[in-house]
C-alpha cells in the first residue's frame, strides 16, 4: 500500500486499518523507526482498556483491578 505524505509530515492512515485498529480521531499514536520503517502502534488508553475516559475514575478502577487481584492470590 503506497500512502502519500502531505504539507507538515501528515499521512492519512487508510479506514479499513483504522477500523481494524479501532483508531479514531483523537487516537494517540506511538511512532518508531526500525531497520528503515517507521512504525506506527496504537497507544491504549484506560478509554480503550476499561471504557474509562475520566483520570479519576479510572485510578479508581486500576486501584480496583489491583485489589481484586491481591484479593486471588490470598486463596
Amino acid at each position: 500500500m503506497e500512502l502519500k505524505v502531505y504539507r507538515k509530515g501528515i499521512v492519512v492512515i487508510p479506514r479499513e486499518i483504522r477500523d481494524e485498529l479501532k483508531i479514531r480521531e483523537g487516537s494517540r499514536l506511538e511512532v518508531s523507526v526500525k531497520d528503515g520503517a517507521i512504525i506506527l502502534r496504537p497507544k491504549l488508553t484506560l478509554l480503550d482498556a476499561f471504557s474509562v475516559d475520566d483520570r479519576v475514575k479510572g485510578l479508581e478502577t486500576l486501584r480496583l483491578i489491583h485489589e481484586r487481584r491481591k484479593d486471588e492470590g490470598e486463596d
